[in-house]
């Protein structure tokens, strides 16, 4: 007798799986949490990016200030033309 209840549940449990599988059901459940994990990944990324570019930019300026364009180092003209 429980061997007929475990087959019906196993069945009906398989059912379900594929009717999920088949409407897209299981890409939803994980596009939610990972779709907004790797977004965030991104834009952490880009701004910690962006500010270390900025504070370089900032302290080259920094030294024009200081000591004059002719006595930035090639490497330094290069960033700036970039920025």
């Amino acid at each position: 007798m429980w061997e007929m209840k475990l087959s019906l549940l196993f069945l009906g449990i398989s059912i379900y799986l594929i009717y999920r599988f088949m409407n897209g059901g299981f890409k939803n459940i994980t596009n939610k949490f990972t779709n907004d994990d790797i977004h965030d990944d991104i834009d952490i990324k880009y701004n910690r990016d962006k500010n270390t570019k900025q504070h370089e930019i900032d302290a080259i300026l920094d030294k024009i200030h200081k000591v004059g364009f002719n006595n930035l180092t090639d490497i330094e003209k290069q960033k700036l033309e970039k920025f």
